[in-house]
């Protein structure tokens, strides 16, 4: 027990040690004057009142300080255990760990993923069991839905087969335009590049060794707001450019599959649309050493401003019903 010590109360340390002073010796009291001869004449409670009128305080001798019994604990730490997780959140857990391509994806898209294999209710709630989806109960219906995502090779099969080079923002959009009025391939759908995903990676190196590019990647960085603020490399965000994406069956379904080369859109007539005209062009630039990359970036942008204003804002450009033609299953640009 510690002893508390009272260094400014000398009467509370004379009673704790009745011992520790000597009698004092009376002396002889001598005439008061001032103020002890006002307080013997008029009383100290007078004294006192006429004191605060005058604007004076009487001192109340030395404040004894004390010490707050309630001490805050050194590196206090909450006593509560971390809730344990739900079957749900123990599900999703389980999957990412099983399905690794969904790692590289957002929680919203792969609850996305797995509502659409029928694992779980939209608003979060499991259709299996946690022990049955641990079981592989539902392996085949999330791996089905994975080939459908960004991640199939049915996802971009124009200039270079099957890769992840889809920007999250455009995945989703791809995905939501599935359930446009207009789609006419269902879930067997397809973006496809204008400007061929392949050329595009070789312009991407172009740029990255040649100082004078510094206005193409300028109009890259404009991009990158289009896609939320990616921070993606050079090679995806160019393969991102919402104006370069069409909307359309799988690849393996057209008879007119360009494969590495370009994939213009064009009106009845016959003519280059407004977009392709300053797609081609840019293709025509990046095609001739030396590339002027200001106008490279210029061609770009106005293929991209025209996308804009046509598709009020949208990411990518809903279904062209119109621009397809179709006989079974096979299909091809008008």
């Amino acid at each position: 027990m510690t002893t508390r010590h009272f260094h400014g109360d000398p009467g509370r340390k004379q009673a704790e040690h009745p011992r520790s002073r000597a009698p004092q010796p009376v002396r002889a009291s001598t005439p008061s004057t001032g103020l002890a001869a006002l307080q013997a004449d008029a009383g100290n409670a007078a004294v006192a009142q006429m004191l605060r009128q005058s604007g004076q305080q009487l001192s109340a001798g030395p404040t004894v300080q004390r010490v707050s019994k309630k001490k805050t604990p050194k590196n206090s730490k909450s006593t509560g255990e971390p809730a344990p997780k739900s079957d749900y959140e123990q599900a999703l857990d389980y999957i990412v760990q099983a399905f690794p391509p969904l790692g590289k994806l957002s929680a919203n898209a792969v609850e996305d993923i797995l509502a659409d294999a029928g694992v779980i209710h939209p608003g979060g709630e499991l259709i299996y069991t946690l022990e049955e989806i641990r079981g592989g109960a539902c392996h085949e219906e999330i791996n089905e839905e994975i080939q459908k995502s960004q991640f199939g090779p049915q996802f971009d099969v124009t200039g270079g087969g099957s890769s992840d080079w889809a920007a999250g923002s455009v995945s989703t959009a791809h995905k939501e335009l599935r359930q446009h009025k207009d789609n006419q391939w269902g879930s067997d759908t397809s973006l496809h590049h204008k400007l061929s995903r392949s050329w595009l990676a070789e312009l991407a190196k172009k740029a990255e060794g040649d100082p004078a590019a510094k206005p193409f990647i300028d109009f890259v960085d404009e991009i990158r707001g289009d896609l939320n603020g990616s921070t993606a490399s050079l090679t995806k965000v160019l393969q991102n450019i919402p104006a370069n994406l069409e909307f359309g069956p799988l690849g393996e379904h057209r008879t007119d599959d360009p494969g590495a080369g370009f994939d213009f859109n064009r009106t009845e007539s016959g003519s280059l649309t407004p977009r392709s005209a300053h797609l081609e062009k840019a293709g025509e630039i990046g095609n001739a050493p030396p590339i002027d990359w200001k106008k490279l970036a210029d061609a770009l942008r106005e293929a991209q401003k025209i996308h804009r204003t046509t598709n009020d804002g949208a990411l990518l450009s809903p279904p062209d019903k119109a621009g397809w033609q179709g006989s079974g299953q096979k299909w091809n640009k008008r």
